[in-house]
């Protein structure tokens, strides 16, 4: 799952993948990023707060593409989810690279037959997010169910 909520804003050129639920295809696309001539930075974290994490919960290999904007000015979030998160803040540029990146990303994926990605089961998962330091509050609102089905 590739989520692009945060794709696409500030300048381009500064775009990142944090994957979810999958530490193990850090290399994989860090070597796309040499491939493709355009190296972004690769990490990994099992954090709840954006829309993959129900795919991650079920052991999907997840993951979003972020482009930082210019938060020097910004409190907080910035303008993400804020009545002012409008189309002015926008920047075509960021558009564009955040576009080609997720273009390439995914037929990257899409036509690779030797793709590392599997599907984690209950157990990975749940030992995700025990290390990560979710597990009771995962537990208290009932989304630990969920966790690999």
């Amino acid at each position: 799952m590739l989520n692009l909520d945060t794709a696409g804003r500030g300048k381009g050129g500064s775009e990142s993948l944090q994957l979810t639920g999958a530490p193990d295809l850090i290399p994989y696309f860090q070597a796309h990023g040499r491939a493709a001539n355009y190296d972004y930075p690769v990490s990994h974290r099992f954090q709840s707060h954006s829309d993959h994490f129900p795919y991650a919960l079920r052991g999907i290999p997840s993951a979003t593409l972020s482009s930082p904007d210019d938060k020097s000015t910004l409190v907080g979030r910035g303008w993400g989810h804020t009545e002012a998160d409008t189309l002015d803040k926008a920047s075509l540029r960021g558009l564009q690279m955040a576009a080609v990146l997720t273009a390439r990303l995914l037929l990257r994926v899409a036509t690779d037959d030797a793709f590392p990605g599997r599907r984690r089961s209950r157990d990975e998962v749940l030992t995700q997010a025990r290390d990560a330091g979710l597990e009771e509050r995962l537990a208290a609102s009932g989304r630990l169910e969920l966790a690999g089905r």
